[in-house]
């Protein structure tokens, strides 16, 4: 659901209803080859970045961040182009690469959120029990 209050003024002043909004897990480090237990542990380490922010948050933790997709998400890992990833525990599991990763820190490193909005005009078009939130 998306709260109520400020966000939904925000979505109704520019014509949208917020119909759900989600966050993810908090970001952490996971690794194939080595234990992280410092942060001096990941000085070259390359791990797996969506892009954007988080290559700036991988370079703060002396990482070196390699850009790539969700799609090349596990043969990026599996053929060892990348030593790891940061990302939410949880997409581990959702991308297959739980066998591939020997350790994993949660050092929270941030969250990523988001929201779905419809346009109010044709939100106010569905039926009656489509839009029961």
């Amino acid at each position: 659901m998306c709260s109520k209050g400020s966000l939904e003024s925000d979505f109704a002043k520019h014509g949208l209803r917020c119909v759900m909004a989600i966050a993810l897990a908090p970001y952490g480090v996971q690794t194939t080859k080595k234990e992280v237990k410092v942060p001096a542990d990941l000085v070259g380490v390359k791990l797996r970045s969506a892009g954007g922010i988080w290559n700036d948050v991988i370079e703060s933790i002396q990482g070196t961040p390699v850009v790539k997709t969700a799609a090349e998400y596990f043969e990026s890992i599996q053929r060892g182009v990348v030593d790891g990833s940061v990302t939410p525990i949880n997409a581990i599991l959702a991308f297959k690469v739980e066998p591939l990763m020997k350790y994993a820190v949660d050092v929270q490193l941030g969250q990523f959120a988001f929201d779905l909005a419809i346009n109010e005009k044709v939100w106010q078009t569905l039926p009656q029990m489509c839009r029961k939130l």
